[in-house]
């Protein structure tokens, strides 16, 4: 209960949460604004090797389709490397060394769009999948061409960036609570002045505050202090008159009661 009712503490406590969820805000945002732009920077690649391969798709004299020449790429042709392609589908289709005897997932796409998808790939890893029924020149028939890439790659440069940011912005909220301890400190320092006037005054050794430097904020404060102290004066020189008057008024009875306590008689009790 004594710490809520430290300034210093609910000041600290409301700059430190502020710092903390502004930090992860940060960390969230730009992890996720990496993340898209090596994403969109994957997508990009995948298109130039789906375009790549559908440059080298034609048809054969007996209508079968063909590579002019396989694709050059070192991955294609290492198995489960983590980089395919496939046209076609069923015991007829090409594909690339690197599936071996599996087959990628063909996913449903609108006539003649491009979609990316992920699938799971021949060794369980994630794929994306970038596919498109294609006409090849000189055939009504659409022959279905899939290029995919392992996304193991990306998740792996993403999640380490994400903790490099998380790390530097961390250090970075660090900073920024020792500023704001120093801020707070600094911002309650005329506190500890106006106090110290307080205990001066207090001991006798000052009759007023005497802070003319006080900010804005406290300058009120001082003011109704010295103002209370002023007041505070004018009642004791009040009472002081009065006790000074009431002396007076009762010196005279005073003496003569001496002077007849003085004479022999009973009137004395009279």
């Amino acid at each position: 209960m004594t710490g809520l009712r430290s300034l210093r503490l609910r000041l600290l406590l409301a700059g430190a949460v502020g710092v903390v969820m502004a930090a992860g805000l940060g960390a969230w945002l730009l992890g996720s604004a990496v993340d898209r732009v090596l994403s969109r920077d994957f997508d990009r690649r995948l298109d130039e090797r789906f375009a790549g391969l559908v440059g080298l798709l034609d048809r054969g004299p007996d209508g079968a389709t063909r590579l002019r020449r396989e694709p050059v790429d070192e991955g294609y042709s290492q198995v489960y490397s983590g980089i395919y392609w496939q046209v076609g589908s069923g015991t007829s289709a090409l594909r690339s060394r690197s599936l071996w005897d599996t087959e990628l997932a063909h996913p449903a796409t609108p006539r003649g769009t491009l979609a990316r998808v992920e699938a799971q790939g021949p060794r369980g890893q994630r794929l994306r999948i970038a596919a498109q029924s294609v006409r090849l020149p000189g055939s009504e028939a659409r022959v279905p061409v899939r290029v995919a890439i392992d996304l193991a790659p990306l998740q792996a440069e993403v999640g380490a960036f994400r903790w490099y940011a998380a790390a530097a912005i961390a250090a970075l909220a660090l900073v920024l609570l020792a500023l704001l301890l120093a801020q707070v400190g600094y911002g309650l320092r005329p506190l500890a002045r106006l106090q110290a006037a307080l205990a001066r005054v207090q001991r006798g050794e000052q009759d007023r505050l005497g802070l003319e430097r006080l900010p804005a904020e406290i300058e009120p404060l001082g003011r109704e202090i010295d103002a209370l102290l002023d007041q505070h004066e004018q009642r004791v020189a009040r009472a002081r008159q009065t006790v000074q008057d009431l002396a007076h008024s009762m010196k005279t009875p005073l003496a003569v009661l001496a002077a007849e306590a003085e004479r022999p008689g009973a009137r004395i009790a009279a």
